[in-house]
């Protein structure tokens, strides 16, 4: 049986082969566009090169109907604001915030900047999620919920990390959220309890 799927085993792993290939060369490609697109975008000192540089993926992303609104969006940027100028040192993320606090709000062109603002052109982000989803929900906390589980990325991936966390903004918010933890506690609910007893207890002997 073995000696028989032989040749079609070899086939089925030489198209695995090419078409991990394929993939692997087509997301570079796709990679480099974008990385190059933003670029373009980012150093483009007048209207006619940013609506060139940026044309191809405002159809792409918000369809032809938004091409007309980004040329008429570029235009209106440069009359306001005039010709950019940039010193060596800037980056193209600097260029790029420079351009979203220029744009009108919810502007094709403001759009397509924090489009590139938040797009990573590999996958460390998607990674990293990953690791730290396989991190929270393991085998014995397989029943947790989606929404906790999404709660809990959330607090991973953007907070500060444990050495320069804060947490006394988060627990007085707690202790204020509910009537139940503003009021004085009663002491005699708890007075005959033992484990407040053994706390408690006045006539221990060390």
């Amino acid at each position: 049986m073995t000696s028989e799927c032989g040749p079609w085993l070899n086939q089925l792993d030489k198209v695995v082969a090419s078409a991990k290939i394929f993939l692997q060369q087509r997301l570079n490609d796709e990679q480099s566009d974008q990385v190059q697109a933003t670029i373009d975008v980012a150093n483009a000192n007048n209207e006619t090169q940013l609506i060139a540089s940026g044309r191809k993926l405002v159809e792409e992303i918000f369809g032809k109907e938004s091409v007309q609104s980004f040329a008429d969006d570029a235009v209106s940027y440069f009359v306001s604001h005039g010709a950019r100028s940039f010193t060596p040192t800037d980056s193209i993320t600097a260029k790029l915030y420079e351009l979203l606090q220029n744009s009108p709000r919810g502007s094709v062109l403001n759009k397509l900047i924090q489009t590139f603002l938040v797009t990573s052109p590999h996958s460390m982000l998607t990674e990293r999620a990953v690791k730290c989803h396989t991190q929270l929900k393991t085998d014995l906390r397989s029943s947790m919920s989606r929404k906790s589980v999404n709660s809990r990325m959330c607090i991973a991936l953007n907070s500060s990390g444990i050495a320069n966390f804060d947490p006394r903004p988060a627990v007085a918010r707690f202790l204020t959220v509910t009537d139940r933890r503003n009021r004085n506690l009663e002491f005699g609910r708890y007075a005959n309890r033992e484990f407040v007893k053994k706390f408690f207890a006045t006539d221990n002997v060390v």
